[in-house]
């Protein structure tokens, strides 16, 4: 459990800083001490964006109005790059 944790804490902080540089609500906390491997956000084009990340098979949870990722031990940093990337580029088409 600590070796999983301690791989997904960095992927988990690059997530929540790439974030927060999208146009998106952040619900997820951003303290240090406060972190868990998800991270919740939301964004008024939620179901566009979500079915574009779901064509690029990238698979996150969208549910009750917000996007959901689950940040684990299997994610590398290449994942949460593309993510954000990916994220982004829906964003800028839901706009």
């Amino acid at each position: 459990v600590d070796a999983i944790a301690a791989h997904a804490r960095p992927l988990v902080l690059a997530c929540l800083d790439g974030l927060r540089r999208l146009p998106v609500e952040m619900l997820t906390p951003a303290e240090p001490d406060a972190l868990a491997g998800i991270v919740a956000f939301r964004h008024p084009a939620l179901d566009a964006v979500h079915r574009r990340l779901h064509a690029a098979n990238i698979h996150v949870m969208a549910q009750a109005g917000r996007m959901r990722v689950a940040i684990h031990g299997y994610n590398t940093a290449q994942d949460i790059e593309r993510l954000l990337a990916t994220l982004g580029e829906a964003l800028n088409h839901a706009a």
